[in-house]
């Protein structure tokens, strides 16, 4: 028997517990007699997420998510997906798409309200293939804003991956991302993570996208898993393709816990000048990597010479202590673009930095970038020194020309000489 939504939405204003089989069941009907639900617009692992409008006011429209009612009977689950979506409001930041309410429906079902974005996700402009690497490097630097601000609030996001980077089109106020589900990881862990699917089939994390720490203790994961999986975007904007090819997912998850991604010099020649970038950007142990959100764009700048000993653990704050506040103000970008470094701004690298990789940022750079006071990154940041290669000299190729045609005419001297004799 096919189910109203209107008779749906009196059971819900009743307080009777609503099994959805069908996400268009719910179609038409109203939460709290506030959130009056429209268009299905996404579907995941542990929610269906809505177009909404208020009924209470013309604001709007907005999402709703919706945690499946699979999970709503859980209360462990419940509280999480509460509690995390609450602490989404503490992020100030504006590349994380905003919780206006965090909330259970008559019936006891859990449901977060958004704002509503425009745009596509970041999974569909990778879909058409490589990135261009200045577009590539302006999200990825966004990326990173967003996520020094949140672990400045003490939140880890633990599920970036191309489906939770939204690209606003068109941009805002210059903002070009909105990552989504910040937190909900922490729901997924509570629902059973890597170990098992949902009723419909959806497997309950990203394998490709966790860092290895997580996908072997999830406890142990903290904001270095975040930095790791940006790191993996990044080198997947410029290949094109996935940083781990495996035949399923769990060979996927054994890759990224055993072998490192293809080195991007091998991939793609023309970024060889990000090798030693993305050794330390995706390394596999933790504190091998960059410590902070800050530490990795600054080493976006200029990462001809980075070495993993540039980056000290002992800046790094353990997830039971506040992540130092000077993060978030350390990301911000400055009103005439790029980002400030040391009391200079670098611009994000031209469009055919591929074809001619030294006309980037990177391959010019012949200065020092260092931490302390003044600059815009924690004293504990790195040193880097990006010294520019010389061209051989027209001379020396002159010399080494002159030297084979010697040693040939010598030969042939030799042989003439010998068959005289």
């Amino acid at each position: 028997m096919v189910r109203s939504a209107a008779g749906l939405g009196a059971m819900l204003e009743r307080g009777v517990v609503v099994e959805v089989r069908d996400p268009q069941e719910l179609v038409g009907a109203v939460l709290n007699q506030c959130w009056r639900l429209g268009t299905v617009i996404g579907e995941g692992g542990i929610g269906l997420v809505y177009q909404a409008d208020s009924v209470r006011d013309s604001g709007g429209p907005y999402a709703v998510k919706i945690l499946r009612s699979e999970f709503s009977e859980n209360p462990a689950v419940v509280s999480r997906f509460l509690a995390e979506g609450r602490a989404a409001e503490r992020v100030d930041h504006a590349g994380f798409v905003q919780v206006v309410e965090a909330a259970c429906a008559e019936d006891g079902t859990p449901y977060l309200v958004m704002e509503l974005l425009v745009g596509r996700p970041l999974r569909a402009l990778m879909n058409e293939g490589p990135v261009r690497p200045d577009v590539a490097f302006e999200l990825t630097s966004q990326i990173l804003q967003a996520l020094g601000a949140a672990h400045a609030a003490g939140v880890h996001h633990r599920d970036l991956k191309p489906d939770n980077v939204y690209l606003l089109e068109p941009p805002v106020n210059g903002l070009k991302v909105k990552i989504l589900d910040l937190g909900l990881a922490r729901v997924i862990d509570e629902a059973g993570g890597m170990k098992r699917k949902t009723q419909t089939g959806m497997l309950l994390g990203t394998p490709g996208y966790m860092a290895p720490e997580q996908v072997a203790d999830v406890k142990s994961a903290d904001r270095r898993a975040d930095l790791w999986a940006a790191g993996i975007l990044y080198y997947e904007m410029l290949t094109g393709g996935p940083a781990f090819v495996a035949e399923n997912e769990f060979a996927r998850l054994t890759m990224a816990m055993t072998q490192d991604p293809t080195p991007i010099e091998s991939v793609k020649p023309a970024y060889a000048y990000l090798a030693d970038f993305f050794r330390v950007a995706i390394h596999r142990e933790p504190d091998q990597r960059f410590q902070t959100a800050a530490q990795m764009l600054e080493a976006m700048h200029a990462p001809s010479s980075l070495r993993a000993s540039d980056f000290p653990t002992s800046g790094y704050a353990a997830p039971s202590q506040a992540a130092p506040a000077s993060e978030a103000t350390s990301l911000a970008a400055p009103a005439s673009g790029g980002v400030q470094l040391a009391g200079r701004t670098s611009a994000p690298p031209p469009a055919d930095a591929e074809s001619n990789p030294t006309s980037g940022p990177f391959g010019k750079v012949d200065t020092a970038v260092s931490g302390g006071r003044g600059s815009s990154v924690p004293e504990a940041a790195v040193e880097v020194q990006v010294v520019r290669p010389a061209a051989p000299s027209v001379a020396i190729w002159l010399a080494l020309v002159l030297c084979f045609a010697c040693l040939v005419l010598g030969v042939l001297i030799g042989y003439a000489l010998g068959s005289g004799a």
